[in-house]
C-alpha cells in the first residue's frame, strides 16, 4: 500500500519535471489527457466591497506577491486556525499534485485541481491583514479540518517529524495553538496521507525544499506588506482619454442641445 502511494506521487513528479524541458511531450500529454470530471474547477466567491472575515476551514487564494513576481505560482491555502485577536492566521498551502508526497500531506477530499492535497508540513503563521485581502475559493469539510489540525498538532507540537524521518524540521515551522485540543484522528491509517520519507537520496527531499522555499517568499512578502493594497494610477496626459470628460464642442456656431422629440 505504501509503495503504491509512493509510485503514484513519483509518476506525477516525473511528468512535472519533464514538462518545462520537453514542450512536444507537453502537447502529447494534453492530447491524451482524460477529460476533467465535473467539479474539477474551483471558482472564487465574490466578496463584494466588504471582504469575507477569515475563519478556520476556508480555502483562500492568496494575494499575488507585491513585486509582480511571475516565477512563483498562485497559492491556495487552507485556513487551519485564526487567533482570537485576528492578528495571525495559521494557513497550510495546497500541493500542485494529486497525491500526497509525505505523511505531512493530507488529501482534502476535494477534486479541484489546485486544492486536492493540503501540505500541513508547510503551514505558516501569516499576518491577519494579508490573509484577509485574499479571495475565498471554497471550504474544507469539518472532518477534514479537524484531521488537518490533528495532523499538524501531532507532528509539530509533539515533535514527531511530519516527514516520517529523523531529519530536522523545516525552518519556519510553528507551534500549534494549545486551545485546539488533543489529536483525535488517525488519518494515516486510511491512506489519506503520503508514505514515510526515510532515504537521504529520496527525490521528495528536492520537492520539499522547493515548496518550502516558494512559501518562504510568500511569508516574507506577507510580513513586509501585510496591510497594503495595490493601487493603479493611469497617466492620461497627452492622450485622447481625457476627452471623455470634456464638454461637447460647438458645431456650426451653435451650442449643442438636446434633440426635439417628434
Amino acid at each position: 500500500m505504501l509503495r503504491r502511494r509512493l509510485d503514484l506521487w513519483l509518476r506525477e513528479w516525473e511528468v512535472d519535471q519533464a514538462l518545462p524541458a520537453d514542450p512536444d511531450a507537453t502537447e502529447g500529454a494534453r492530447a491524451t489527457a482524460p477529460a476533467k470530471p465535473a467539479g474539477s474547477r474551483i471558482e472564487l466567491r465574490a466578496t463584494g466591497s466588504v471582504p469575507e472575515p477569515v475563519s478556520a476551514g476556508q480555502i483562500r487564494l492568496l494575494h499575488p506577491l507585491p513585486d509582480n513576481r511571475t516565477d512563483i505560482r498562485p497559492f491556495y491555502v487552507a485556513v487551519l486556525h485564526v487567533d482570537s485577536s485576528g492578528g495571525n492566521v495559521l494557513v497550510a498551502p495546497f500541493s500542485r499534485f494529486k497525491n500526497p508526497a509525505v505523511p505531512g500531506e493530507l488529501k482534502s477530499g476535494l477534486d479541484g485541481i489546485h486544492v486536492r492535497v493540503i501540505c500541513v508540513w508547510n503551514a505558516r503563521l501569516l499576518p491577519g491583514p494579508f490573509v484577509a485581502r485574499s479571495w475565498v475559493a471554497g471550504e474544507l469539510s469539518g472532518d477534514r479540518l479537524r484531521q488537518a489540525k490533528s495532523l499538524y498538532q501531532r507532528h509539530v507540537c509533539e515533535r514527531n517529524i511530519l516527514l516520517g524521518s529523523s531529519a530536522a524540521w523545516p525552518a519556519g515551522s510553528l507551534s500549534f495553538p494549545t486551545s485546539v485540543g488533543p489529536p483525535s484522528h488517525d488519518v494515516a491509517s486510511v491512506g489519506e496521507t503520503g508514505p514515510p520519507l526515510q532515504h537521504p537520496l529520496d527525490t521528495r527531499h528536492i520537492y520539499l525544499a522547493r515548496e518550502s522555499a516558494a512559501f518562504d517568499e510568500i511569508q516574507r512578502a506577507a510580513e513586509s506588506n501585510a496591510g497594503q493594497r495595490r493601487s493603479i494610477t493611469y497617466d492620461c496626459a497627452g492622450t485622447g482619454l481625457l476627452k471623455a470628460a470634456e464638454d461637447r464642442a460647438e458645431y456650426g456656431g451653435k451650442k449643442p442641445g438636446r434633440r426635439r422629440k417628434k
